[in-house]
């Protein structure tokens, strides 16, 4: 079982309460939409295997000083410890979308 709505998850920084699934991979994964206390709105992103979430989040951590397109990692979820899962910062709009809107520079890309 991956995280219910209305569930309250504690992370190393904050607690969390999941208000929506947003998308579901069948049942190894699962991304959210969640707020903390202050109602401020973050992803939650939950995946069964470990090491797959421990890569994404190293890789997003390598990468995010560089660029503000990719959602930076603001803390990991605790509790419940299974299934692993990592909290985004939530942002207004997709890079697809935003793509879409105007032609992005060679640096952006």
């Amino acid at each position: 079982m991956l995280l219910n709505l209305r569930q309250i998850v504690k992370g190393k920084n904050s607690t969390y309460t999941i208000l929506k699934e947003l998308h579901r991979a069948t049942d190894e994964g699962a991304v959210y939409l969640a707020q903390n206390p202050e109602t401020e709105n973050y992803i939650v992103k939950s995946i069964r295997s470990h090491w797959r979430l421990q890569n994404e989040a190293k890789i997003l951590k390598l990468y995010q000083s560089k660029t503000p397109f990719i959602r930076p990692v603001v803390d990991e979820i605790v509790d419940p410890s299974d299934p692993p899962s990592i909290v985004l910062r939530y942002l207004d709009s997709q890079l697809l979308t935003e793509s879409g809107k105007w032609r992005l520079t060679r640096p952006e890309i």
